[in-house]
Protein backbone atom coordinates (compact mmCIF):
# COMPACT_ATOMS: atom_id res chain seq x y z
CA UNK A 1 0.00 0.00 0.00
CA UNK A 2 3.03 1.95 1.00
CA UNK A 3 4.29 1.70 -2.73
CA UNK A 4 0.64 2.57 -4.19
CA UNK A 5 0.85 5.37 -2.61
CA UNK A 6 4.05 6.55 -3.23
CA UNK A 7 3.00 6.33 -6.89
CA UNK A 8 -0.13 7.86 -6.89
CA UNK A 9 1.42 10.73 -4.94
CA UNK A 10 4.52 10.92 -7.88
CA UNK A 11 1.43 11.09 -10.31
CA UNK A 12 -0.21 13.92 -8.88
CA UNK A 13 2.80 15.68 -8.63
CA UNK A 14 3.93 15.44 -11.81
CA UNK A 15 0.16 16.33 -12.63
CA UNK A 16 0.78 19.41 -10.85
CA UNK A 17 4.44 20.09 -11.74
CA UNK A 18 2.95 19.91 -15.45
CA UNK A 19 -0.05 22.51 -14.79
CA UNK A 20 2.62 24.80 -13.56
CA UNK A 21 4.60 24.46 -16.47
CA UNK A 22 2.26 24.62 -18.97
CA UNK A 23 1.30 28.64 -17.34
CA UNK A 24 4.75 29.82 -18.96
CA UNK A 25 4.35 27.90 -22.10
CA UNK A 26 2.85 30.24 -24.66
CA UNK A 27 -0.82 30.30 -25.24
CA UNK A 28 -0.94 30.62 -29.03
CA UNK A 29 1.20 28.93 -31.65
CA UNK A 30 1.89 29.61 -35.41
CA UNK A 31 2.61 26.34 -37.56
CA UNK A 32 4.39 28.26 -41.06
CA UNK A 33 5.43 26.43 -44.11
CA UNK A 34 6.16 28.15 -47.74
CA UNK A 35 7.40 26.71 -51.14
CA UNK A 36 7.57 28.76 -54.65
CA UNK A 37 5.76 27.66 -57.45
CA UNK A 38 6.68 27.88 -61.19
CA UNK A 39 2.80 29.41 -62.38
CA UNK A 40 1.28 33.11 -62.26
CA UNK A 41 -0.19 34.23 -58.88
CA UNK A 42 -3.92 33.38 -60.07
CA UNK A 43 -3.06 29.69 -61.21
CA UNK A 44 -2.10 28.84 -57.44
CA UNK A 45 -4.32 31.21 -56.00
CA UNK A 46 -7.31 28.80 -57.75
CA UNK A 47 -6.09 26.06 -56.44
CA UNK A 48 -6.78 27.32 -52.63
CA UNK A 49 -9.61 29.56 -53.42
CA UNK A 50 -11.89 26.04 -54.65
CA UNK A 51 -12.00 23.98 -51.94
CA UNK A 52 -13.12 21.44 -54.16
CA UNK A 53 -9.35 21.67 -55.79
CA UNK A 54 -7.80 20.95 -52.18
CA UNK A 55 -8.58 17.18 -53.36
CA UNK A 56 -5.94 17.17 -55.62
CA UNK A 57 -3.02 17.87 -53.48
CA UNK A 58 -3.73 18.19 -50.10
CA UNK A 59 -1.98 16.33 -47.68
CA UNK A 60 -5.07 14.95 -45.52
CA UNK A 61 -7.11 14.25 -48.30
CA UNK A 62 -4.14 11.26 -49.28
CA UNK A 63 -4.33 9.91 -45.51
CA UNK A 64 -8.04 8.77 -45.90
CA UNK A 65 -9.31 8.44 -49.28
CA UNK A 66 -13.02 7.28 -47.62
CA UNK A 67 -13.84 9.65 -45.88
CA UNK A 68 -17.04 11.66 -45.91
CA UNK A 69 -17.40 15.31 -47.80
CA UNK A 70 -19.94 18.00 -48.16
CA UNK A 71 -19.94 21.09 -49.64
CA UNK A 72 -21.91 23.98 -48.94
CA UNK A 73 -22.11 27.70 -49.89
CA UNK A 74 -20.72 29.21 -53.44
CA UNK A 75 -18.13 26.85 -55.37
CA UNK A 76 -15.00 29.69 -54.34
CA UNK A 77 -14.57 32.59 -52.00
CA UNK A 78 -15.90 33.71 -49.23
CA UNK A 79 -18.28 31.14 -47.36
CA UNK A 80 -17.62 28.72 -49.57
CA UNK A 81 -17.11 25.22 -46.97
CA UNK A 82 -16.09 22.01 -46.32
CA UNK A 83 -16.87 19.46 -44.17
CA UNK A 84 -15.24 16.35 -43.54
CA UNK A 85 -15.68 13.32 -40.90
CA UNK A 86 -12.81 10.76 -41.22
CA UNK A 87 -12.35 7.70 -38.62
CA UNK A 88 -9.11 8.20 -39.12
CA UNK A 89 -7.67 9.65 -35.62
CA UNK A 90 -5.42 12.28 -37.58
CA UNK A 91 -7.71 13.40 -40.11
CA UNK A 92 -10.79 13.39 -37.47
CA UNK A 93 -14.29 15.34 -38.39
CA UNK A 94 -14.06 19.05 -39.04
CA UNK A 95 -14.46 21.50 -41.18
CA UNK A 96 -13.18 24.53 -43.29
CA UNK A 97 -14.40 28.25 -44.18
CA UNK A 98 -13.00 30.64 -46.03
CA UNK A 99 -13.35 34.14 -44.50
CA UNK A 100 -11.69 36.55 -46.74
CA UNK A 101 -10.46 36.09 -49.74
CA UNK A 102 -8.37 38.34 -51.69
CA UNK A 103 -7.96 37.38 -55.29
CA UNK A 104 -4.49 36.37 -56.47
CA UNK A 105 -3.52 38.49 -52.62
CA UNK A 106 -4.40 36.21 -49.54
CA UNK A 107 -6.85 33.73 -48.28
CA UNK A 108 -7.85 33.14 -45.10
CA UNK A 109 -9.59 30.31 -43.51
CA UNK A 110 -11.22 28.85 -39.95
CA UNK A 111 -10.60 25.48 -39.11
CA UNK A 112 -12.49 23.21 -36.65
CA UNK A 113 -10.94 20.02 -35.99
CA UNK A 114 -13.29 17.99 -33.96
CA UNK A 115 -13.99 19.60 -30.49
CA UNK A 116 -10.83 21.59 -30.84
CA UNK A 117 -11.23 25.76 -30.38
CA UNK A 118 -11.26 26.73 -34.45
CA UNK A 119 -8.09 27.46 -35.50
CA UNK A 120 -7.30 30.10 -38.41
CA UNK A 121 -5.04 29.37 -41.27
CA UNK A 122 -4.02 31.93 -43.77
CA UNK A 123 -2.72 31.77 -47.33
CA UNK A 124 -0.22 34.57 -48.90
CA UNK A 125 0.60 34.77 -52.76
CA UNK A 126 3.42 36.59 -53.20
CA UNK A 127 4.89 36.99 -56.84
CA UNK A 128 8.17 36.10 -57.29
CA UNK A 129 10.91 36.06 -60.12
CA UNK A 130 10.33 32.25 -61.36
CA UNK A 131 6.62 32.17 -59.97
CA UNK A 132 4.57 32.78 -57.14
CA UNK A 133 5.91 32.16 -53.31
CA UNK A 134 3.26 30.72 -51.29
CA UNK A 135 3.26 31.36 -47.62
CA UNK A 136 0.58 28.80 -45.61
CA UNK A 137 0.62 29.37 -41.96
CA UNK A 138 -1.85 28.42 -38.90
CA UNK A 139 -2.69 30.61 -35.81
CA UNK A 140 -4.03 28.12 -32.93
CA UNK A 141 -5.03 29.89 -29.45
CA UNK A 142 -4.48 27.01 -26.72
CA UNK A 143 -6.46 29.27 -24.49
CA UNK A 144 -5.76 28.17 -20.74
CA UNK A 145 -6.02 24.69 -20.91
CA UNK A 146 -2.49 22.97 -19.79
CA UNK A 147 -2.87 20.04 -21.79
CA UNK A 148 -3.80 22.24 -24.90
CA UNK A 149 -0.63 23.98 -24.41
CA UNK A 150 1.32 21.00 -23.76
CA UNK A 151 0.13 19.63 -27.32
CA UNK A 152 1.23 23.06 -28.75
CA UNK A 153 4.86 22.22 -28.02
CA UNK A 154 4.56 19.50 -30.47
CA UNK A 155 2.06 20.93 -33.07
CA UNK A 156 4.81 22.32 -35.70
CA UNK A 157 6.30 18.85 -35.81
CA UNK A 158 3.16 16.87 -36.28
CA UNK A 159 1.32 19.80 -38.86
CA UNK A 160 4.01 21.05 -40.59
CA UNK A 161 4.93 17.83 -42.65
CA UNK A 162 1.45 18.08 -44.15
CA UNK A 163 1.58 21.52 -44.69
CA UNK A 164 5.11 20.79 -46.73
CA UNK A 165 3.44 17.82 -48.44
CA UNK A 166 0.48 20.03 -49.39
CA UNK A 167 2.72 22.62 -51.15
CA UNK A 168 4.73 20.17 -52.65
CA UNK A 169 1.60 17.95 -54.39
CA UNK A 170 0.47 22.22 -55.49
CA UNK A 171 3.53 22.64 -56.81
CA UNK A 172 3.27 19.54 -58.82
CA UNK A 173 -0.24 20.20 -60.03
CA UNK A 174 -0.06 24.01 -61.05
CA UNK A 175 3.49 24.05 -63.03
CA UNK A 176 1.19 21.38 -65.54
CA UNK A 177 -1.77 23.69 -65.85
CA UNK A 178 -1.63 26.17 -68.38
CA UNK A 179 -1.06 29.99 -67.86
CA UNK A 180 -4.08 32.40 -67.68
CA UNK A 181 -5.90 34.11 -69.88
CA UNK A 182 -4.58 37.68 -70.21
CA UNK A 183 -7.39 39.83 -70.97
CA UNK A 184 -6.21 43.31 -72.95
CA UNK A 185 -5.72 46.35 -71.59
CA UNK A 186 -8.63 48.05 -73.53
CA UNK A 187 -10.95 46.15 -71.54
CA UNK A 188 -14.04 48.20 -71.49
CA UNK A 189 -11.63 51.53 -71.80
CA UNK A 190 -14.31 54.03 -73.16
CA UNK A 191 -12.91 55.71 -76.17
CA UNK A 192 -14.41 58.72 -78.08
CA UNK A 193 -14.08 58.22 -81.81
CA UNK A 194 -15.43 58.97 -85.45
CA UNK A 195 -16.39 56.11 -87.61
CA UNK A 196 -16.63 55.30 -91.86
CA UNK A 197 -19.62 55.31 -93.94
CA UNK A 198 -20.39 51.09 -93.86
CA UNK A 199 -22.86 49.35 -96.64
CA UNK A 200 -24.21 46.27 -95.13
CA UNK A 201 -26.40 43.91 -95.63
CA UNK A 202 -28.92 42.80 -93.02
CA UNK A 203 -32.02 40.35 -91.82
CA UNK A 204 -34.46 41.64 -89.27
CA UNK A 205 -34.64 38.98 -86.24
CA UNK A 206 -36.89 38.88 -83.13
CA UNK A 207 -36.11 36.20 -80.82
CA UNK A 208 -35.39 35.33 -77.60
CA UNK A 209 -32.48 35.16 -75.52
CA UNK A 210 -31.13 31.67 -75.93
CA UNK A 211 -32.32 31.77 -79.61
CA UNK A 212 -29.77 34.68 -80.66
CA UNK A 213 -26.59 32.58 -81.22
CA UNK A 214 -28.55 30.40 -83.40
CA UNK A 215 -30.53 33.46 -85.81
CA UNK A 216 -26.94 35.22 -86.32
CA UNK A 217 -25.73 32.05 -87.76
CA UNK A 218 -28.65 30.87 -90.13
CA UNK A 219 -28.01 35.20 -90.97
CA UNK A 220 -25.18 35.51 -91.65
CA UNK A 221 -25.29 32.30 -93.80
CA UNK A 222 -27.93 33.22 -95.65
CA UNK A 223 -26.33 37.04 -96.79
CA UNK A 224 -22.96 35.09 -97.64
CA UNK A 225 -24.92 32.62 -100.04
CA UNK A 226 -26.39 36.22 -101.24
CA UNK A 227 -23.44 38.20 -101.82
CA UNK A 228 -21.15 35.76 -102.83
CA UNK A 229 -22.10 34.90 -106.46
CA UNK A 230 -22.25 38.90 -107.05
CA UNK A 231 -18.02 38.93 -105.87
CA UNK A 232 -19.02 41.22 -102.62
CA UNK A 233 -16.52 40.83 -100.06
CA UNK A 234 -17.07 41.28 -96.24
CA UNK A 235 -15.55 44.36 -95.40
CA UNK A 236 -15.71 43.73 -91.85
CA UNK A 237 -16.47 41.90 -88.95
CA UNK A 238 -20.44 40.59 -88.53
CA UNK A 239 -22.25 43.07 -86.22
CA UNK A 240 -25.75 43.44 -84.58
CA UNK A 241 -27.86 46.44 -84.66
CA UNK A 242 -30.31 46.60 -81.73
CA UNK A 243 -33.46 48.43 -81.69
CA UNK A 244 -35.11 47.15 -78.50
CA UNK A 245 -33.84 44.22 -75.96
CA UNK A 246 -35.78 43.75 -72.63
CA UNK A 247 -35.53 40.97 -70.46
CA UNK A 248 -35.02 37.67 -73.23
CA UNK A 249 -37.05 39.65 -75.35
CA UNK A 250 -34.55 40.78 -78.26
CA UNK A 251 -35.14 43.02 -81.78
CA UNK A 252 -32.52 43.45 -83.57
CA UNK A 253 -30.54 42.94 -87.38
CA UNK A 254 -27.75 40.63 -88.27
CA UNK A 255 -25.83 41.93 -90.58
CA UNK A 256 -22.53 41.98 -92.91
CA UNK A 257 -20.48 44.89 -93.76
CA UNK A 258 -19.42 44.44 -98.05
CA UNK A 259 -17.18 46.21 -99.91
CA UNK A 260 -20.20 47.07 -102.55
CA UNK A 261 -23.27 48.38 -102.41
CA UNK A 262 -25.84 45.37 -103.22
CA UNK A 263 -29.82 46.38 -103.05
CA UNK A 264 -30.70 42.51 -100.99
CA UNK A 265 -33.58 40.06 -101.77
CA UNK A 266 -35.97 39.04 -99.80
CA UNK A 267 -35.82 39.09 -95.87
CA UNK A 268 -32.14 40.34 -96.52
CA UNK A 269 -32.22 44.13 -96.86
CA UNK A 270 -29.71 47.06 -97.63
CA UNK A 271 -28.46 48.83 -94.73
CA UNK A 272 -25.83 51.00 -93.58
CA UNK A 273 -24.22 52.62 -90.71
CA UNK A 274 -23.39 56.34 -91.46
CA UNK A 275 -20.07 58.36 -90.82
CA UNK A 276 -20.18 60.49 -87.33
CA UNK A 277 -18.81 60.29 -83.58
CA UNK A 278 -19.36 57.67 -81.43
CA UNK A 279 -18.18 56.33 -78.25
CA UNK A 280 -17.53 52.68 -77.78
CA UNK A 281 -15.89 50.42 -75.74
CA UNK A 282 -14.11 46.64 -76.29
CA UNK A 283 -15.75 44.10 -73.94
CA UNK A 284 -13.81 40.48 -73.81
CA UNK A 285 -15.95 37.98 -72.51
CA UNK A 286 -18.87 35.17 -73.20
CA UNK A 287 -21.76 37.48 -75.33
CA UNK A 288 -24.24 37.39 -72.21
CA UNK A 289 -21.94 39.36 -69.78
CA UNK A 290 -21.59 42.21 -72.57
CA UNK A 291 -24.17 43.78 -70.73
CA UNK A 292 -21.65 44.95 -68.26
CA UNK A 293 -20.37 47.24 -71.44
CA UNK A 294 -23.34 49.03 -72.03
CA UNK A 295 -23.46 49.71 -68.33
CA UNK A 296 -20.19 51.78 -68.64
CA UNK A 297 -21.33 53.71 -71.97
CA UNK A 298 -24.83 54.18 -70.26
CA UNK A 299 -22.71 55.83 -67.03
CA UNK A 300 -20.10 57.88 -69.18
CA UNK A 301 -23.25 59.34 -71.62
CA UNK A 302 -24.56 60.65 -68.31
CA UNK A 303 -21.70 61.73 -66.61
CA UNK A 304 -20.71 63.60 -70.25
CA UNK A 305 -24.62 65.40 -70.88
CA UNK A 306 -24.68 63.17 -74.18
CA UNK A 307 -27.57 61.79 -75.75
CA UNK A 308 -27.23 58.58 -77.97
CA UNK A 309 -28.35 59.72 -81.63
CA UNK A 310 -29.22 56.62 -83.51
CA UNK A 311 -29.60 52.83 -83.14
CA UNK A 312 -26.84 51.05 -80.89
CA UNK A 313 -24.78 48.18 -82.71
CA UNK A 314 -22.24 45.59 -81.56
CA UNK A 315 -19.02 44.10 -83.79
CA UNK A 316 -18.47 40.63 -83.20
CA UNK A 317 -14.48 41.25 -83.58
CA UNK A 318 -13.30 38.02 -83.41
CA UNK A 319 -14.81 33.81 -84.32
CA UNK A 320 -15.97 31.79 -81.63
CA UNK A 321 -15.24 28.72 -84.10
CA UNK A 322 -11.45 29.55 -83.94
CA UNK A 323 -11.45 31.30 -80.32
CA UNK A 324 -12.17 28.54 -78.01
CA UNK A 325 -11.54 30.25 -74.58
CA UNK A 326 -14.84 32.74 -74.00
CA UNK A 327 -12.67 34.91 -71.78
CA UNK A 328 -10.86 36.47 -75.23
CA UNK A 329 -14.17 36.78 -77.40
CA UNK A 330 -14.09 40.57 -78.73
CA UNK A 331 -17.46 42.82 -78.71
CA UNK A 332 -16.91 46.00 -79.96
CA UNK A 333 -19.97 48.17 -78.30
CA UNK A 334 -20.70 51.21 -80.24
CA UNK A 335 -23.41 54.46 -79.66
CA UNK A 336 -23.66 56.89 -81.97
CA UNK A 337 -23.43 60.69 -80.34
CA UNK A 338 -23.31 64.08 -81.68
Amino acid sequence: MKTLKKILIGIVGLLVLLVIVSFFLPSKVRVERSLVINAAPEVVFNQVNNLKNWEQWSAWDKIDTTMSKKYEGPEMGTNAKFSWDSKNKKVMKGSMTIKNSLPNDSISIELVFGEMTPSMAYFKFVKADNGTKVIWDMDSDLGMNPMHRIFGLFLDKLIGPDFEKGLANMKEIAEKLPPPVKIPDDNLKIVTTTVPHQDLLKIHVKCNAKDISKKFGESFQKIGQYAGPLNAKMAGAPLGIYYHWENNDFDFDAAIPLDKKLPGKGEIKYGEIKAGNVVMTNFYGAYDKVGKAHDLIHEWLKANNKKVKGDVWQVYANDPGMVKDTALWLTQVYYPID
